[in-house]
């Protein structure tokens, strides 16, 4: 094998040095093959010690079964989330090297993997024949109400008692909704639950200037669903066809990242959110999250709680928090892009800018963070969310309990994002029926116990990582701890990705 055709290199930023370096990560926009090369100003020192170790990687990895070509690509991965530091680095690669040995860790994907696989080409084939048309949908006219089915619907939002599993609720318990198949097929009824929030004209004002936009602008992209608001702050609305019915944010926010992981869509992805910028700047709509911007069955965006408050905060935090805003979504090579569009128009990105920071370093990272976890599925053959883990009968007992729970929230998993899918939340809560599978009394004793178990099952292969959480307004007021040194805290969980 030719030497220098296993070496690609990019440009990656270091805190002290930018170095050119070898790696082999599979992101949208691939640079040219080249040999592999370090760019001054390094010093002699870490090239010297950065080669050595290569060296020996290169040797590790062909010696622990999974050849040289892996064990350069996990050693590179591993030195840039290690922040180049010789110790940390080593000692990683060390650990990576000695978990790879384990491949009996995970089983076999069941026979739901075919149909999910179908899903997503099929999804991928009308998003694509969508965003070659180049043509918007025509907006639906709700010109016709049914009497007896908004009758039906009215009586059921106002008791919602009477029927409770035909009453959905959104917008954090403020807004119930009817979905009456019968009487009037394609349309929902909406009513905001506290008066205050009760729907307005000036709510429909929104969704139509919405849609002149997307007309004028040529937002073809992007579909506002048509509402109609009736003398009872009832709100009408038409019922969109997301992808898998589903418009829950951690579908949606799979479906974004699997979609920005294929290389055939980069174009498409890239279109779609340039329209969804235009949009934002020319709208001023804030609650931008994965939810609010659904992609349907045939790749476009539908928009969802329209407002029109600031710009500033859809683009950069959305309000739900710092964990999203479009900045917190975009790949990082399309940030100095898209912040020119804003430019053009005048909404300043300076007073968030410690926000900005904090989205361009996590999408600077997250091809790195993604391409070790991927290594790690691949190396066990894991390619299906719902794919279990291999439960052997040698294994402690407490072990084995903890595994057949990860395995039952695997199976409850859709989520077309292989690494969204495999993260699971263990909550500290007395409702979890570990508690009492491993002999656990109290929430000390399993904030205690527990961290032991999962760094023992990380040690044999089966986490890629653990990590205890809290509710995001008690984090901010304390320390963050470990596994090492785990607290009692607000919200209380362990975050562990198999």
């Amino acid at each position: 094998m030719d030497f220098n055709s296993i070496f690609c290199y990019n440009c990656l930023y270091l805190p002290k040095f930018k170095y050119f370096m070898a790696h082999q990560i599979s992101t949208p926009a691939r640079s040219s093959c080249r040999p592999l090369a370090l760019h001054k100003p390094a010093v002699k020192k870490a090239e010297i010690t950065f080669l050595v170790i290569g060296i020996l990687a290169i040797i590790a990895g062909a010696l622990s079964h999974f050849g040289y070509l892996h064990g350069i690509n996990t050693l590179i991965t591993n030195y840039v989330l290690g922040g180049g530091g010789g110790v940390t680095f080593l000692s990683s690669c060390l650990l990576h090297l000695s978990n790879k040995r384990r491949t009996d860790t995970h089983a076999q994907p069941d026979a739901t993997h075919e149909k999910k696989e179908r899903k997503k080409a099929e999804f991928k084939e009308r998003a694509l024949e969508t965003f070659g048309n180049k043509k918007p949908k025509e907006q639906t006219v709700l010109d016709h109400v049914n009497a007896n089915a908004q009758r039906e619907a009215l009586e059921v939002l106002n008791d919602p008692k009477k029927k409770k599993k035909t009453v959905s609720t959104g917008g954090g318990g403020r807004t119930r909704w009817v979905d009456h198949k019968k009487g009037a097929p394609g349309m929902i009824w909406k009513k905001a639950k506290p008066e205050k929030d009760a729907f307005t004209k000036e709510d429909q004002d929104v969704v139509t200037k919405a849609q002149k936009i997307c007309q004028e602008k040529n937002l073809y992209l992007l579909y506002v669903p048509s509402s109609r608001l009736l003398d009872n702050e009832v709100l009408l609305q038409e019922k969109i066809e997301l992808q898998e019915k589903e418009g829950d944010l951690p579908f949606q926010r799979g479906l974004f990242r699997w979609a920005l992981d294929q290389p055939d869509m980069h174009e498409y992805m890239h279109e779609l959110f340039r329209q969804l910028t235009i949009f934002i700047c020319e709208s001023g709509f804030s609650d931008v999250k994965y939810d609010n911007i659904a992609l349907t069955k045939d790749g476009r965006i539908a928009l969802f709680d329209l407002d029109n408050k600031k710009a500033v905060t859809g683009l950069v935090r959305g309000q739900a928090g710092k964990a999203f805003g479009l900045f917190g979504m975009i790949p990082h090579e399309w940030f100095n892009e898209f912040q020119d569009i804003v430019k053009t128009y005048d909404v300043d990105l300076a007073s968030p800018a410690r926000l900005m920071k904090h989205h361009k370093k996590k999408a600077e990272n997250r091809p790195y963070t993604r391409a070790t976890r991927r290594l790690f599925y691949r190396e066990r053959g894991v390619v299906a969310a719902k794919q279990p883990l291999h439960i052997p009968d040698n294994l402690d007992k407490n072990l084995k309990k903890i595994l057949k729970y990860i395995n039952t929230e695997l199976a409850c998993a859709n989520n077309y994002d292989l690494l969204a899918a495999r993260k699971i939340k263990i909550s500290y809560s007395q409702d979890n029926p570990m508690w009492e599978e491993i002999g656990i009394s109290n929430d000390r004793e399993f904030v205690k116990k527990f961290p032991q178990y999962l760094k023992r099952l990380k040690s044999l292969g089966y986490l890629i990582y653990a990590k205890e959480g809290c509710n995001e307004s008690w984090e901010k007021n304390h320390k963050h701890r470990s596994l090492n040194n785990p607290a009692l805290c607000q919200g209380g969980h362990f975050k562990i990705m198999v």
